[in-house]
């Protein structure tokens, strides 16, 4: 067993950060299968986390023949509402993010290919609203970045954001807080913000924690 790679599905006791359902073919799977000369469709599936008015959407592609192009609709975006897609294989790190908005569409890559025919590959992409503030965030190095078991009482204010943070007793949590950054390249910045927990008893408990992030910086306490 890779204790990392199972560490990044569970809190630090072992409570899984999951999303709100299991994983679901989409609907643009199923229209390419439709149309499919071979008969065989694209292997696409998505899920969500929703805290308050706010969904963070899953995507997991594999074995894909060809690039997928998927409406953010689909994925229950409202009109007006802006998203950052992070390719989470492709760039781990959250250093090239690409901004989308309701209406619009975005690409699934293509699978890479492989020359060992035991192992299949795939994409997974993220897909994190973007506040009123301008800000977003993530957690850093877990499957599901934004499990309603981490976070709450997400609030936005005029240059910054609020939001609750629950861990295990002793447990840091890792969380990326992203920014637009210089306005001349369109890019976002990313600051990782470390929220410690302190001691708490019981089965199961939680340490509630405050990340706020602003013009002045984040603190989390």
């Amino acid at each position: 067993m890779n204790a990392a790679e199972i560490l990044r599905s569970c809190r630090s006791d072992g409570v899984l950060l999951r999303a709100d359902r299991p994983l679901a073919t989409l609907d643009a799977a199923l229209r390419l299968g439709f149309d499919a000369p071979s008969g065989r469709g694209e292997l696409l599936w998505g899920t969500f986390s929703q805290i308050g008015p706010l969904r963070w959407s899953y995507l997991l592609s594999v074995s894909t023949t060809q690039p997928l192009t998927v409406q953010l609709d689909e994925m229950g975006a409202a009109a007006g509402e802006k998203f950052l897609l992070w390719d989470v294989w492709r760039d781990p790190n959250a250093t090239s993010l690409q901004e989308v908005a309701a209406g619009t569409e975005f690409v699934v890559p293509q699978s890479p290919s492989t020359t060992e025919k035991t192992v299949d590959t795939g994409s997974y992409q993220v897909l994190a609203p973007i506040l009123a503030s301008g800000w977003s965030f993530l957690e850093a190095r877990k499957t599901v970045p934004a499990s309603r078991r981490r976070f709450s009482e997400v609030t936005s204010s005029s240059d910054g954001f609020s939001v609750s943070v629950r861990g295990a007793a002793r447990e840091t949590v890792q969380v990326l807080a992203l920014y637009k950054g210089v306005e001349a390249t369109g890019g976002w910045g990313v600051v990782e913000v470390s929220c410690r927990g302190g001691e708490c008893s019981g089965l199961d408990c939680d340490v509630e924690m405050r990340l706020t992030c602003g013009a002045a910086g984040c603190t989390c306490g």
